[in-house]
């Protein structure tokens, strides 16, 4: 019984998003769009989806969204019908759009989706017919602030604002007030703006919006950290010391690691003696232990203090170390880059009786891969298995844990199988990183379907720059010599079909790598692919024609030639040139066809743009295998002589050797003996 094949998987992507790259596609090709109607509920569905799944746009989708949002306005639906999206429509992709941020691939892209979707929201707000809760609107609006505050584009955030805020029905909350301009001092911390924060502080404190001084003072610091200024950052916990306030258990934390970044510890002890004035907190103990140990101050030293803090609240059994204080100087070692330090931490926390948790393991694995220490890392890891994880905070350096063991020859795929496979059942998504590594093992042991299925599962959740990380180790794979052919095509057909956005110049080097490797045929799929693709950009132009030509000439095969040629006659888009003309010479001279060749020197000696230098080399190369070969040799000759061209040497030489092996060599000798008189002593490379 013939078994049954298997299945392909189909590309894991978004609701929606199949509309919408079909309408691109259709788009590029000229062919007739879906009805828009059809279109604006995919767009629907793609962000209502991504909203409910909390997942990120990358910048692939934010650009596909971005076309279909244009394709909407340029077809508007009829007088009568409500808009194409609602107002919980577009909330829900600005909002989408806003939870994005925290990727670092954020691109432009983004950035202009949200600002059509924003202007569309305001166009909205004036339809009163169509116009849906207040809620919606102004939830649409500080998403889009906390977008435009997010990517750089802080003083338009607090123009728009100003502008748009105060025309929604209703009135602005105190809540949401103090939303937005906290969004705008975080705005202008990101963006290291002094001048703008300072301004903002300013207007706050005259409108008299409930921010407390602490606060403030928290985000006063976080923009001097940034800053490098250490002095701004003393004067305002000064200031807020002198206020009577005083920083609570986070800020102290806060401070003394900001005390410990910059290395000004007396600082950092000012912060400390000011916490123990009162009644510490448990967290404030544990930055006040995280001071002492930035000190240099032992693990006996630690275990001191630690009696100090359960004597000082004998009756607060919430007052005594426990993972959060391990775990907090167990970070501060990963920090410092010392594994030693932090394997003494981690004893340390035995000793009190602490059971290490998620974050310990994951904090230990970061330590361990920093010093190359797989199996230690795994170890970690077959621990960590046994904890609850929050948010998915191991899914990034698991990841790592799988490229690292991808790296080694120390491990049976079946052992990183079993590590990536526990990421698959949570849903986890791969990093492109680590797919690119799993890519370059699967390509190894030939395991094809394997491969694809792992391309269609994650490849389509990436952005353009997480595409090209994977992308490239099929490009590397397919130019390595040590593979063999059969693998290199096998890897390039799986590159053509999942990454069809690879560049030319890229597919150019693929398809070169094929005529030096000896297979013209896969060399001229490879350029019929850059014949046939989509983008314009991407697409077969004159110099991909030469370059085929060029390949195909050296490679001697007829057949190719022939196909190659055939279609550069049908490609309207294509204007044959002198450059394109040498490359059909060079083609018909290897593939033996001499006099097809000197055919094309007609044409661009009739032509307005005329030979080149490299023409007349190839016209006389072809007259030396051609029929009458030496009397089209001496026309040509001619020609440049009547024309009065400069003679260089290695056209006077490739005029010697035409009439050398045509059998002429009496002639050839006294062309050799007549060289001084163009100025060119004869030597052995004449």
């Amino acid at each position: 019984m013939r078994p049954q094949e298997r299945r392909i998987k189909d590309p894991d992507i978004f609701p929606g998003m199949k509309m919408m790259l079909e309408l691109g596609v259709k788009q590029a090709r000229g062919l007739r769009p879906p009805p828009a109607v059809r279109v604006a509920e995919a767009l629907k569905i793609f962000f209502h989806s991504k909203l409910e799944r909390k997942a990120l746009v990358t910048d692939t989708e934010a650009n596909y969204a971005m076309r279909t949002l244009d394709y909407l306005l340029e077809n508007q639906p009829p007088d009568d019908s409500p808009p194409w999206l609602s107002a919980v429509d577009l909330h829900a992709g600005l909002q989408t759009l806003a939870e994005s941020l925290h990727t670092t691939s954020l691109t432009g892209q983004h950035v202009a989706l949200s600002r059509s979707l924003f202007a569309l929201c305001i166009a909205l707000d004036v339809e009163d017919s169509y116009r849906e809760t207040p809620a919606a609107t102004v939830s649409a609006r500080i998403a889009y602030l906390r977008i435009l505050s997010k990517t750089g584009h802080t003083a338009e955030a607090e123009q728009i604002s100003k502008k748009y805020f105060l025309q929604v029905r209703g009135t602005v909350t105190n809540r949401e007030n103090r939303q937005i301009w906290k969004l705008l001092l975080q705005g202008y911390v990101k963006e290291r703006d002094e001048k703008q924060f300072l301004r903002c502080v300013g207007l706050i404190k005259e409108d008299g919006f409930p921010f407390t001084l602490s606060e403030i003072s928290i985000l006063a610091i976080r923009l001097y950290t940034t800053l490098g200024n250490l002095g701004q950052t003393k004067e305002w916990y000064d200031r807020l010391i002198a206020e009577g306030d005083t920083a609570d258990a986070e800020e102290v934390h806060e401070l003394v690691k900001l005390s410990i970044a910059q290395k000004d510890p007396e600082w950092g002890r000012k912060v400390v003696h000011k916490a123990l004035e009162g009644n510490p907190s448990k967290r404030a103990w544990d930055a006040i232990l995280l001071w002492a140990a930035s000190t240099g101050k032992g693990v006996e030293e630690l275990d001191k203090m630690r009696e100090v803090m359960e004597r000082r609240n004998p009756d607060d059994s919430s007052c005594r170390v426990d993972v959060e204080t391990l775990n907090s100087l167990v970070e501060s070692a990963v920090t410092r880059n010392d594994p030693y330090l932090m394997e003494r931490y981690v004893s340390l926390g035995a000793r009190w009786g602490i059971q290490p948790n998620a974050t310990t393991y994951i904090l230990q694995m970061h330590s361990r891969l920093s010093v190359d220490d797989v199996e230690g890392a795994r170890e970690s890891y077959q621990r960590l298995q046994t904890e609850d994880v929050v948010d998915d905070e191991d899914v990034e350096i698991v990841n790592k844990l799988i490229q690292a063991m991808c790296r080694t020859d120390r491990y049976e795929f079946d052992t990183i199988a079993a590590v990536v496979e526990n990421l698959n059942e949570r849903k986890a998504r791969l990093e492109a990183e680590t797919v690119a590594a799993l890519c370059l093992i699967h390509l190894d042991r030939e395991e094809y379907h394997d491969l694809i299925d792992l391309l269609q599962t994650h490849s389509f959740h990436y952005s353009i720059y997480q595409r090209i990380v994977v992308q490239s180790v099929f490009v590397e794979y397919c130019l390595n010599r040590r593979n063999s052919v059969a693998r290199v095509w096998d890897a390039y057909v799986i590159l053509q079909q999942i990454f069809n956005e690879v560049d030319r110049p890229t597919r150019l080097r693929i398809m070169s790598m094929f005529f030096t490797r000896k297979r013209p045929d896969m060399a001229v799929h490879a350029f019929n692919h850059l014949r046939e693709h989509l983008s314009e950009d991407v697409r077969a132009d004159a110099d991909t024609y030469v370059a085929v030509l060029v390949g195909i000439g050296g490679a001697g095969d007829e057949e190719s030639l022939e196909i190659v040629h055939n279609q550069l006659k049908l490609d309207t888009s294509v204007e044959p040139n002198t450059r394109l003309h040498n490359a059909l010479m060079l083609a018909y001279i290897g593939c033996h066809d001499a006099g097809r060749a000197l055919g094309f020197w007609t044409d661009i000696a009739n032509s307005f743009e005329g030979p080149s230098h490299n023409s007349i080399l190839i016209a006389f190369r072809a007259c030396e295998t051609a029929s009458f070969g030496r009397q089209q040799a001496k026309i040509i000759w001619s020609k440049l002589r009547e024309m009065d061209l400069e003679i260089s040497k290695d056209i006077l030489a490739a005029y010697i050797g035409a009439h050398a092996a045509s059998g002429s060599m009496q002639e050839a000798a006294e062309l050799v003996d007549q060289a001084e008189q163009f100025g060119f002593p004869v030597d052995t490379r004449m």
